[in-house]
């Protein structure tokens, strides 16, 4: 396991090209959109063990005290 382990969100739905195409807004999207830059996606699977957890709580660290 490695720090790629850890990607950012995709970003709000309304910036996806199908909410921009089929999708609908009202008002202002400024919180979406910085909230949607501090969402981190996390690994999750039935066999992650717990030395990969371990794992993946320091990379949690090291990325949140840069």
């Amino acid at each position: 396991m490695n720090g790629d382990l850890l990607s950012n969100h995709r970003g709000p739905l309304h910036s996806a090209p199908a909410g921009r195409k089929y999708g609908r807004m009202h008002g202002n999207t400024r919180v979406t959109d910085k909230t949607s830059e501090t969402l981190v996606r996390l690994p999750m699977w039935v066999g992650l063990e717990d030395r990969d957890v371990d794992v993946i709580a320091d990379l949690i660290v090291e990325t949140s005290v840069q």
